[in-house]
């Protein structure tokens, strides 16, 4: 266990928010990765300027703000706020994140081949939580990385 440090009460306010929507028993491997997450929080070192990978890097800004979990579907933008940013001579494919929350409203995913799904994480939870199990499953062998636990430990 880590010992108490600003850096680690930033990690600890922000895992406490954690309340997940998702949480019905058909997903119990979602139950689960959520909590081996949080145990990885506790047993992986908190990024700070003393560790060769973050050396350079000046995590006091990312420490010093207080973030908040956020619950409630995106609403603020509308098709006009974006359009300086769509291309419409170019016929493609649009997924339209703001805050990290997909907008649906706003993408336009119509017509994709079978085997690609763009959409939101939560859609897909609900749709094919298979796909995610196994996708979830590989990543989370591969990083020993906080940053990456505390997604795994938010997802929904």
């Amino acid at each position: 266990m880590i010992a108490s440090s600003p850096q680690k009460d930033w990690f600890d306010a922000i895992t406490s928010q954690i309340k997940p929507v998702i949480s019905d028993v058909k997903n119990h491997w979602l139950i689960q990765t959520r909590e081996q997450a949080r145990q990885k929080i506790e047993r992986i070192d908190i990024p700070s300027r003393k560790q060769e990978a973050w050396r350079y890097s000046n995590l006091e800004k990312l420490y010093s703000n207080t973030y908040q979990v956020q619950r409630v579907p995106f609403t603020a933008l509308n098709v006009d706020d974006i359009d300086s940013w769509v291309y419409p001579e170019e016929e493609s494919y649009r997924l339209v994140f703001a805050n990290g929350q997909c907008v649906p409203a706003l993408s336009n995913i119509h017509n994709l081949p079978d085997a690609i799904k763009l959409g939101s994480l939560r859609a897909l939870l609900t749709t094919d939580p298979e796909l995610v199990a196994q996708w979830l499953g590989q990543t989370a062998k591969k990083h020993n990385n906080i940053f990456a636990e505390l997604n795994r430990a938010s997802i929904d």
